[in-house]
C-alpha cells in the first residue's frame, strides 16, 4: 500500500505508505482537474522534457511547449469540468500506470472529452505525465507519424476492429499472456481470458474517426495509441461514441496489445 503527498508549488504527487494505486491515480487526477479548471498553464509542472502532449491531433513535446499548448486550449479559465470515469492499468514500465478518463467541460453546450495518460514514477516517489492524448472532436483525424510506425499501426488497428466486428476469436493473436483489457470497468488479463470475455459481447460495427499515436519508449518499440469513433450495437439504429486506448509493444517481430482500455462516451 502507498500514500500520497502534494507539493503546492509543483503539483507533484508522491507515493508514501498508505494508499492504493487507484487512490494515487485519483489523487493525481484531482490535482490535474483542479489545474485544468483554474490555470492550465500551471499543468506544465506535471510534465517533463521527455513528455508528449497531443491536443486534437497536434503533438508537442517538452515542459515549455506543453505548458504553452495547455494554456492555449480555447476554454475560458475558471470553466468547470468533471471527470466522469477513470480506468487504470499497470504499464509494462515498472511502477507506471495507463489511465483513461472520460470527462466533460461544463459550459453551454457541454463539451465531452477523453484523455489517455501514462503516469511514470520519478526519483523520490513523485509521478509525472509521460504521455497525454486529448480528444473532444475529429480535427486532424490521423495523427500516426510514419516514424512511429504509423504506416503499420493504422492498418493493424483497422484490422483489429474488422475482426472485432466479424470474428472476435481471431483477436487472440493481438494479445499476449501479459495483456490487460478493460471494457467499461470490467478488467481481464491474458489473451485467453480477454477473448473469452469478448465472446460474450453483442455483435457490433465500429467506425474509427480519429487515431493518435505517441512514442512511449522514445522510438517505435512501445507506442501509445488512442482511438475515438462510433460503434453500433446489433439491434440498435443509433451509433454510440467510444474511445479506446492501446499500448502497443513490439516483441521483435510484430506488435501486440499490452494495455487496452475501452469506454463509451456518455455525457
Amino acid at each position: 500500500l502507498i500514500s500520497v503527498s502534494f507539493s503546492v508549488l509543483t503539483s507533484q504527487v508522491t507515493m508514501a505508505a498508505a494508499m492504493t494505486p487507484a487512490q494515487l491515480v485519483d489523487a493525481f487526477m484531482n490535482v490535474w482537474l483542479t489545474k485544468f479548471q483554474a490555470s492550465r498553464a500551471e499543468l506544465g509542472a506535471l510534465y517533463e522534457e521527455a513528455s508528449s502532449y497531443t491536443f486534437e491531433g497536434s503533438t508537442v513535446t517538452g515542459k515549455a511547449g506543453i505548458a504553452a499548448a495547455l494554456a492555449a486550449i480555447p476554454i475560458p479559465a475558471g470553466t468547470k469540468a468533471r471527470i466522469i470515469t477513470t480506468d487504470i492499468q499497470n504499464s509494462p514500465s515498472a511502477g507506471a500506470f495507463v489511465v483513461l478518463i472520460t470527462a466533460q467541460v461544463i459550459m453551454t453546450p457541454a463539451v465531452n472529452f477523453q484523455c489517455v495518460f501514462q503516469l511514470v514514477p520519478k526519483a523520490g516517489g513523485s509521478y509525472y505525465i509521460h504521455n497525454d492524448i486529448f480528444r473532444a472532436g475529429t480535427a486532424n483525424p490521423l495523427n500516426a507519424p510514419a516514424k512511429l510506425g504509423g504506416d503499420v499501426i493504422k492498418p493493424l488497428i483497422t484490422t483489429y476492429y474488422q475482426l472485432f466486428d466479424s470474428d472476435k476469436t481471431k483477436l487472440a493473436v493481438v494479445y499476449s499472456a501479459a495483456s490487460t483489457f478493460t471494457f467499461e470497468k470490467h478488467t481481464h488479463v491474458g489473451a485467453e481470458a480477454i477473448v473469452k470475455y469478448l465472446g460474450t459481447l453483442p455483435a457490433t460495427k465500429h467506425a474509427m474517426k480519429t487515431l493518435d499515436v505517441q512514442s512511449v519508449s522514445g522510438d517505435a518499440k512501445v507506442l501509445m495509441c488512442f482511438v475515438t469513433g462510433d460503434v453500433t450495437i446489433e439491434g440498435s439504429e443509433n451509433a454510440l461514441k467510444f474511445c479506446q486506448a492501446f499500448q502497443m509493444v513490439h516483441n521483435g517481430t510484430s506488435y501486440y496489445i499490452h494495455n487496452d482500455l475501452f469506454r463509451l462516451n456518455y455525457g
